[in-house]
């Protein structure tokens, strides 16, 4: 539930925002919105099911691994196929609300932008994942930017062996 709203990065609000992602999956299921608009339906499907892998396999890192910035792209394209298939489907009929259309817009835009803040974020990311190589390649490996640096050295010497990856600068 938590890595279908990550970008929100406070867990109890991801948690209640993602409970609404998957009820509202449920609600297309009811509707037959994949009879309707299958290109959606099995976008948003695809989507949960990938939360789902991620959430199955990483949750040996902790809670935070789900909000993790990497998967912030997922997210918002989830909110997207949601405002779509919203307005797609015509619920705003069912809801006695004159200004329904524009207050689901302005959430998810609102949304939106909040997530940019966490995108903004992905070039202090970077520099401290390069930190961390160059610390590796002097033999310190306290800095690598994992939740388990020790780890994380592994991968990446596995990585190096397999010739997957190149350290920066050859070595």
């Amino acid at each position: 539930l938590i890595s279908c709203a990550g970008y929100l990065h406070f867990e109890p609000l991801a948690l209640c925002a993602g409970l609404i992602v998957n009820l509202y999956f449920l609600l297309l299921i009811k509707c037959r919105y994949y009879q309707k608009n299958r290109t959606i339906f099995y976008s948003y499907l695809f989507l949960l099911l990938s939360f789902a892998l991620v959430a199955l396999f990483r949750n040996e890192l902790g809670i935070r691994q789900l909000i993790a910035s990497r998967y912030q792209v997922y997210t918002v394209l989830i909110n997207a196929l949601l405002v779509i298939s919203f307005f797609d489907l015509g619920l705003t009929r069912y809801i006695p609300y004159r200004y329904l259309n524009q207050l689901v817009l302005v959430m998810f835009s609102l949304l939106y932008l909040a997530s940019l803040y966490y995108f903004s974020n992905l070039i202090s990311e970077k520099n401290r994942i390069e930190q961390g190589i160059v610390d590796l390649q002097n033999g310190e490996t306290s800095s690598l930017y994992h939740p388990d640096p020790a780890r994380a050295e592994k991968i990446l010497e596995r990585s190096v062996q397999a010739g997957v990856y190149q350290l920066p600068g050859g070595t």
